[in-house]
């Protein structure tokens, strides 16, 4: 392990920032430091990535160690303070630092855009994550009115947005895609 940076910052990541290839665009000088299950919470999507405190839950994500720059890069990327705020946790003699929305962001779930969906598969798939619970949290969408508005067949199902606009799900060799 390589030795920590005096103003390191450990910052645990469940959504777009478990994606390698992002973490670079935002944060080249960050480092990897292992996977995490934070316990007592549930992975949500509301658009984006989220979590809520459920107990006897947890979310599985990756810690980095990042820069006082990366994490004022960050906070840019993810609202901070408006639309996330930070919670932190102690592990291993750290503080380690995640985002969570906001209450008054924490509206309706929604499905989350297919870019965004499989920049977190690929970052899953890169640590070696469960993504058992992307599959959850799309299931948990609320997204069907009536018996007759959804079809859940062979692993596939069709969700409508507001606008009625179907987006449909599958699993293939384990990843989500949609079409």
């Amino acid at each position: 392990m390589q030795k920590v940076r005096e103003d390191s910052i450990f910052y645990f990541a469940y959504g777009m920032n478990t994606n390698d290839a992002q973490m670079e665009m935002r944060c080249p000088k960050a480092i990897y430091r292992g996977n995490y299950n934070l316990k007592n919470f549930k992975f949500r999507f509301r658009g984006v990535a989220d979590i809520d405190r459920v107990k006897k839950s947890k979310v599985a994500g990756v810690i980095w160690e990042i820069s006082p720059e990366c994490e004022k890069a960050l906070d840019g990327l993810e609202g901070f303070p408006t639309f996330y705020t930070k919670g932190y946790f102690k592990y291993s003699g750290h503080k380690i630092m995640y985002y969570i929305m906001t209450p008054e962001n924490k509206n309706e779930l929604k499905n989350p855009s297919n870019f965004y969906l499989t920049c977190l598969e690929e970052g899953y798939r890169e640590h070696r994550l469960d993504n058992n619970q992307l599959e959850q949290s799309l299931m948990d969408i609320p997204c069907f009115k009536e018996e007759n508005d959804y079809l859940y067949q062979d692993n596939e199902y069709i969700s409508y947005y507001r606008h009625k606009q179907p987006k449909r799900y599958r699993w293939v060799n384990g990843r989500i895609r949609t079409y």
